[in-house]
């Protein structure tokens, strides 16, 4: 019987600065960041999930690829910069305030959840599944986003 990897969490809290970060494929991971950060570097799951729990201002800016990538909560005015990320699917389940996140490629994106000015950006076309957007928030197709990349 195979026995499923615990999920591993990694909290960044204050005023942190990161720029070279490596999370290795050892099973799903949760990265959650609260209060000011600058945040980037390199996610290598090609089996696991990336979860990423946002809650202040900053940048988190990350590149590789992971079966899932999930942004459970993104609040405040922050940029989750993941146009260096492949990913067969993608979920935003809450993403409000000023959030802004870049999704790079991926075959579907099971669910986005948009409120107040907050906006999601993706690139290619992937299948849409499931969205709500509320306020002004926005949920678009930009195709100058890999040209920008890193």
């Amino acid at each position: 019987m195979k026995r499923k990897a615990a999920l591993r969490k990694i909290l960044f809290e204050g005023d942190q600065r990161h720029n070279a970060l490596m999370i290795g494929n050892y099973g799903d991971v949760r990265i959650t960041a609260r209060g000011k950060f600058d945040l980037s570097g390199m996610i290598y799951l090609k089996n696991h999930t990336a979860e990423f729990v946002i809650l202040g201002d900053g940048v988190i800016r990350f590149h590789g690829c992971c079966k899932h990538l999930v942004v459970r909560i993104a609040k405040g005015s922050c940029t989750i910069d993941l146009r260096g990320m492949v990913s067969s699917a993608v979920r935003c389940m809450e993403v409000s305030g000023d959030s802004e996140v870049l999704i790079g490629r991926t075959s579907r994106i099971e669910q986005a959840n948009v409120k107040g000015s907050a906006s999601i950006r993706y690139t290619g076309k992937p299948i849409i599944l499931n969205y709500s957007i509320g306020g002004d928030g926005v949920l678009e197709r930009c195709s100058d986003l890999l040209n920008n990349h890193l």
